[in-house]
């Protein structure tokens, strides 16, 4: 979970994502001392979460006035953003996913894929509600 970039009234204030890799890198900085001229620094650790996505389920929001638990799925892998980047630092804590077993499972969203974990049988739950 991390925080939403949006603004406005009724934006939530969060995304989710599932973790789908954890990356320690060695990376080495350019310093340019001229605009001819480039020597690296000593490497510097850096870690990167790659992610896939989630979008609100319009049809299940939540919250504490709807008594509900907020709805999200998948977002498509066709779709820009299904799956990115991000800095350990900006997520805030992790959250529990409770499957939406009435809907059942789907395997529109992704093709199979090394995204999943294997003993999901390259199927992904239509929906989860986020526990508070």
């Amino acid at each position: 979970m991390v925080l939403s970039c949006e603004d406005g009234e009724d934006v939530h204030p969060f995304w989710y994502a599932r973790v789908v890799k954890i990356f320690h890198l060695s990376v080495y900085h350019l310093e340019s001392a001229s605009q001819t001229e480039h020597t690296p620094t000593e490497p510097q650790r850096m870690d990167i979460l790659w992610v896939r996505w989630f979008g609100l389920d319009a049809d299940a929001r939540g919250g504490w006035l709807k008594k509900r638990l907020h709805g999200i799925s998948f977002i498509p892998s066709d779709e820009p953003g299904a799956f990115g980047f991000l800095d350990p630092a900006q997520v805030i804590r992790g959250v529990h996913l409770i499957p939406n077993f009435p809907r059942g499972q789907t395997d529109s969203r992704l093709p199979p894929s090394i995204v999943r974990p294997m003993d999901d049988g390259d199927e992904d739950w239509e929906s989860f509600y986020v526990n508070l």
